[in-house]
């Protein structure tokens, strides 16, 4: 697995050239559901260069985060996800919501990737993991 100062560095380097229309990343369709999270695990200390990453890209550290879970564009309601990461503060403004868009770069635990959305670019202010037994599955509806 890869350490969260790789990722956070590899991580950089892909937003900045994909971003930069440098990038020509593989890209695919895929459905996002996203959640508010108290961020008290950003408190019991990240790595510094992920801390310094995370407030180049504007993270002031909030009160809540948002967590992301990516899933294949045919997931059928009670599909499981891809990937889970957390957004950078301001790319999803609302608390919960599901959407469609196209992930570019690697969605696979630990992989860099930046979401092209309806609402704007969704990067990941955390390693990407593969998901856990709280994170949610796929459902039509925008309830966790």
């Amino acid at each position: 697995m890869v350490s969260a100062e790789e990722w956070a560095d590899e991580q950089a380097r892909f937003a900045s050239a994909y971003l930069g229309a440098r990038a020509g990343a593989e890209r695919r369709r895929v459905k996002l559901r996203w959640w508010s999270v108290p961020n008290g695990h950003r408190r019991g200390g990240a790595g510094k260069v992920t801390v310094l990453w995370s407030m180049a890209l504007g993270n002031r550290f909030a009160d809540h985060d948002i967590h992301v879970a990516l899933y294949p564009a045919d997931a059928p309601p009670g599909a499981s996800p891809i990937v889970v990461f957390t957004a950078q503060p301001g790319d999803l403004v609302e608390s919960q919501g599901r959407a469609t868009g196209t992930v570019a770069g690697r969605p696979e635990p630990g992989g860099a990737l930046v979401v092209e959305t309806s609402r704007g670019a969704v990067l990941p202010a955390s390693v990407p993991v593969a998901p856990g037994e709280g994170d949610p599955a796929w459902s039509e509806t925008d309830g966790r």
